[in-house]
């Protein structure tokens, strides 16, 4: 047996903590590895901006600005790779792709009110 194909066996269903806010999992198919990576406190931030929604005037503006979504470190990092750019140099840009992030269905679920008037 290969040094490689038995680390990967070893490597194979195990575990591990990433960092205090992501856990890695590795699976091994066709002699490839795959890391999933999650992060266990997404589903209660999701859960938690669903009920600020549900609860008008629970969230006030803040004085530096409007709390208008929490979006999970794990949807944020995915978002950027499916090519929404809230990164952009150019500000007009980089607002727009927030809108429209907004506008999809996790993007809805990451809202912590449920307004129809124009954030960015």
């Amino acid at each position: 047996m290969s040094e490689l194909k038995q680390s990967l066996e070893t490597l194979d269903g195990q575990t591990e903590v990433a960092d205090d806010l992501f856990v890695d999992q590795f699976k091994v198919e066709d002699e490839k590895l795959y890391r999933i990576r999650t992060q266990p406190t997404e589903s209660a931030i999701l859960e938690h901006n669903k009920q600020l929604r549900l609860n008008p005037g629970a969230v006030n503006d803040l004085s530096y600005g409007r709390l208008v979504a929490d979006i999970p470190d794990i949807v944020y990092i995915q978002a950027l790779k499916d090519g929404f750019q809230f990164n952009h140099p150019d500000k007009h840009i980089a607002r727009a792709e927030k809108r429209r992030f907004l506008k999809t269905p996790i993007g809805k679920a990451c809202m912590v009110q449920d307004k129809t008037t124009r954030y960015f």
